[in-house]
């Protein structure tokens, strides 16, 4: 069965034969290139890279600013766009508290990491740069699970009541459909990666619902 969410957001052509198996959180780790431990993802220094969003050991490379040495600035575009050739190297995190996959309701311990073909960033002219939504959402999710790791270790008894936090967080990145969702500074609400399959095509589709938890299979 294929969640509503779902349904919604899929190109009619792409749900016809199509078949969702609910991956685990062994799957995920099985498939991942490496787990991701820090939110960096626009840092010039390769070190600072490591174990993060765009760290070239985990996703391979490609996304090295061209010219480091100089302070960037982030600016609104659109680079959440269909790109020809998608990458199927995942990484994983792992993450301080089971939380429910938003779409299934079951409980995962750990989610996939999508290759940064799906979630680019674009050095432009002028000391500026472009990013996917998808770089800010998981962050958050990374922020949030090392903080109540901390909690835990600090206050074991009453950390579970900050794990609605971390569950919020990934609900956003992964659909980002409640009342109050994740928003960008001037009040847009951030593009999840559910609003991805929208644009994308089948080999693009399959590697965004794996990130959401799901093998996909067309008959």
């Amino acid at each position: 069965m294929i969640p509503a969410a779902l349904q919604q957001r899929l190109p009619a052509s792409l749900l016809q034969g199509l078949t969702l198996r609910p991956i685990t959180a062994e799957d995920v780790r099985a498939r991942s290139s490496g787990q991701v431990t820090r939110p960096i993802w626009a840092a010039s220094d390769p070190e600072l890279r490591r174990a993060g969003l765009f760290d070239p050991e985990i996703f391979g490379p490609g996304f090295e600013d061209p010219t480091p040495n100089i302070e960037r600035e982030r600016v609104e575009g659109s680079v959440d766009t269909f790109v020809a050739q998608v990458s199927n190297r995942f990484g994983h995190i792992e993450l301080a508290l089971p939380v429910p996959n938003p779409f299934t309701g079951d409980a995962t311990e750990a989610i996939a990491v999508l290759p940064p073909t799906l979630r680019p960033m674009i050095y432009l002219a002028g000391a500026q740069y472009s990013a996917s939504n998808l770089n800010d959402l998981y962050q958050r999710v990374i922020e949030v699970s090392a903080r109540l790791r901390r909690l835990r270790q600090m206050d074991p008894d009453h950390a579970g009541r900050h794990a609605i936090e971390l569950a919020v967080a990934v609900e956003q990145l992964f659909l980002n459909g409640t009342a109050h969702p994740a928003r960008n500074p001037r009040g847009r609400p951030l593009t999840s990666i559910a609003d991805h399959l929208r644009i994308a095509g089948r080999s693009g589709v399959k590697v965004l619902l794996w990130s959401l938890g799901f093998e996909a299979s067309w008959t």
